[in-house]
């Protein structure tokens, strides 16, 4: 019965259009008593009440997904919601609270984002639909208009003609991405001081636990994350590209405290990076492969444990799990988008400045990912 039932879920799926199918497989959550105690792992009706307006409420499936890779879904989403006449609504928390079965306990989408209602008060209204961020919410209509393609069902940079198609993401970037005016305006006073009109400055995307070795990364979920070049080889290609774009300074986003050092005996005051918290390399590796093994998994254990007395647990909630951290890394990715050229490995965070930068760069160049991501 179980395998009949996912065979019909498999072609209905295929053969009815997304928006329908999604309030389709609602309903039967909602009567089917199986699903009661376990229906975040569905789309599942919120409130079925008659109301004039239709919320959809998208939050990421299991685990954990970072803010960038939210905000990346989000463009395509938010336009396939809207299109079929609902209110798109971003729930961005910690995975145990999903796992409870609640939702709007602790939005920190609301901490950076301007929300076209908040969380709150979607909680209170009818017609309410939750689904996933992380599955490919779109038609071929939405498809074709970001992508170029009724069948890519993923948002990827751009090879050629960037310009122009970041400029084309960056319409709904600024339609998506609205900042809160707090943190607008704690950006902007940032780069006032960190940035002067005299530099021409190269900006550098780093993601060092994207460089480990593949028998390092085995059975981990960075297998299915992009590779990227690790420190010692990114420092003479800067030097090439700094001499080859003419660049006076250099801005590097990093969470990792080895990597700016290293910089800084290397590039000494032509570099230029924000204050914020980071770590140790070799901490932050201890870190992950302990999280990963819950946060993905296991979410409520992971919150019971980083808020724990161990001493690694620590580590990980002052340094990767909390609203202070957030911010720090949107506001570094925000200073790569206000560079006048950018040399990055492909994740997350260089897409999400490419896009905010809206293809105004003087020079761009996304390194070669031999791992073939769609991350």
């Amino acid at each position: 019965m179980e395998k009949l039932r996912n065979m019909l879920y498999a072609v209905t799926e295929r053969v009815v259009p997304a928006a329908a199918f999604q309030k389709m497989w609602a309903y039967y959550v909602k009567k089917n008593p199986k699903f009661d105690e376990n229906r975040y792992e569905n789309t599942y009706i919120l409130s079925s009440k008659r109301g004039k307006k239709q919320y959809f409420v998208f939050r990421y499936k299991f685990g954990h997904m970072g803010i960038v890779a939210v905000a990346r879904s989000a463009l395509m989403a938010c336009e396939w919601a809207q299109r079929h006449k609902m209110i798109p609504i971003i729930d961005y928390e910690w995975g145990y609270i999903y796992e409870d079965n609640k939702l709007g306990i602790d939005n920190m989408w609301e901490s950076i984002f301007i929300p076209i209602t908040p969380i709150e008060q979607v909680m209170k209204e009818d017609n309410v639909l939750v689904g996933f961020i992380n599955d490919t919410y779109s038609d071929p209509y939405i498809r074709e208009k970001f992508t170029g393609s009724k069948d890519e069902p993923w948002l990827q940079f751009a090879d050629e003609n960037w310009r122009e198609y970041y400029k084309k993401i960056n319409v709904y970037a600024q339609k998506w991405w609205r900042f809160r005016e707090d943190v607008l305006e704690r950006f902007t006073d940032t780069y006032r001081k960190l940035f002067r009109s005299d530099m021409k400055i190269l900006g550098i995307a780093l993601r060092e636990e994207f460089s480990l070795k593949k028998e390092e990364i085995k059975g981990t979920l960075l297998e299915e994350h992009p590779h990227q070049l690790g420190i010692e080889e990114m420092i003479p290609l800067i030097k090439q590209y700094m001499e080859k774009w003419n660049c006076t300074h250099l801005f590097v986003t990093t969470q990792m405290e080895d990597s700016i050092r290293r910089f800084q005996e290397e590039f000494g005051d032509k570099l230029l990076f924000t204050d914020r918290g980071r770590v140790e390399f070799d901490k932050f590796k201890k870190t992950r492969s302990i999280t990963e093994k819950y946060i993905f998994k296991r979410p409520k254990e992971f919150y019971e444990w980083i808020n724990s007395e161990n001493e690694c647990a620590k580590l990980a909630k002052e340094n990767v799990w909390n609203k202070k951290v957030l911010l720090e890394y949107l506001e570094e990715i925000y200073g790569l988008s206000l560079c006048d050229c950018l040399l990055a490995g492909k994740s997350g965070g260089s897409y999400f400045a490419c896009v905010w930068n809206g293809g105004k760069y003087d020079a761009l160049e996304i390194l070669p990912d031999d791992n073939g991501s769609k991350y």
